[in-house]
């Protein structure tokens, strides 16, 4: 059985990629910055900027499945408050870089490399647009 990882999908496009894969036969773990959720028997928590929950996504996917064949990087935030772009803050800008660009890259390498040392046939990465922007 293939075995996927769709990060940001505990609603919205996430959790419809991760629903339709599970149709297609894949094993789908969800994962969300929320507690469990009832979306999915399989469920990690992860918030992509927090390198320990990177590593515990992957383990837990290894644990249980012992491969990974495809990642799909769907998690993104908006900014908390819109504002003009010569208003937006620090706080605000290095927040969104924190996880739509460092996460989402820190993800694809954490999952490159275990998907690498699997031989890398059949394996792939997808990064849609970040649906928050």
């Amino acid at each position: 059985m293939r075995v996927a990882a769709v990060t940001g999908s505990t609603r919205g496009i996430g959790r419809a990629i991760g629903k339709a894969l599970e149709e297609k036969g894949w094993l789908v773990y969800f994962s969300g910055t929320s507690p469990r959720t009832d979306i999915a028997a399989h469920y990690v928590q992860c918030d992509i900027s927090q390198e320990a929950d990177r590593q515990n996504f992957l383990e837990t996917i290894l644990f249980e499945c012992g491969r990974i064949d495809l990642l799909v990087n769907n998690a993104g935030v908006a900014p908390e408050k819109r504002l003009d772009i010569l208003e937006t803050t620090t706080e605000s800008f290095e927040r969104l870089m924190h996880v739509n660009l460092e996460g989402t890259f820190f993800m694809c390498q954490c999952f490159a490399n275990q998907m690498i040392k699997q031989g890398g046939a059949g394996c792939r990465i997808v990064s849609p647009a970040t649906p928050a922007a």
